[in-house]
């Protein structure tokens, strides 16, 4: 990996307009980036839609149609690892909360979760979930999960958000019947 890498340019870029409080050239410079690694389970790859994703999922700006349409693409994507796929599922989930499509966002979660609880098709893919990836903490610690590990607290994080949106939804509607 060198910076004549183009994908490896879009991601310093995106750091580097992070590092600046220029979320949204981040997030577009990450999507740049993700989009330019050819080999689709490269370990870069997942971090650098990790910090797309989890831009997108922050408060920086309001996600674009573009953005809804990149996740989309990734979700629905049978080619991509299921981490690629869970991860994009919860931000979509997420944007579309923000976006206030309620059923939407359940129907999405339900399939990210349908996604993350499959068993792996093969022993290839099964091999690649057990890869060891490097992570670091909240705290800057640096430690290592496997793909299986992060796609478990991504599926945990769906159900959690599926849970809350089930909840509030039968407040709502048992606010609704006393009237």
């Amino acid at each position: 990996m060198s910076l004549a890498d183009p994908w490896m340019r879009h991601q310093v870029a995106a750091l580097t307009c992070w590092n600046q409080g220029k979320h949204r050239e981040a997030a577009t410079e990450y999507w740049l980036a993700f989009r330019g690694i050819p080999n689709s389970t490269h370990q870069a790859r997942y971090h650098i839609l990790h910090g797309y994703t989890s831009t997108l999922r922050g408060d920086y700006f309001e996600a674009t149609d573009d953005d809804v349409k990149n996740m989309e693409q990734i979700f629905r994507d049978k080619h991509e690892p299921r981490l690629f796929r869970l991860e994009a599922g919860y931000t979509l989930g997420v944007m579309s909360y923000c976006r206030s499509e309620r059923l939407k966002c359940q129907e999405i979660y339900h399939h990210a979760i349908t996604i993350g609880e499959k068993q792996p098709k093969n022993s290839k893919q099964e091999r690649l979930e057990q890869t060891r990836m490097i992570t670091v903490t909240p705290g800057g610690e640096q430690t290592q999960k496997t793909m299986k590990e992060l796609m478990d607290v991504v599926l945990k994080d769906c159900q959690d958000n599926l849970n809350q949106l089930n909840r509030s939804t039968a407040r709502t509607a048992s606010s609704l019947e006393r009237w």
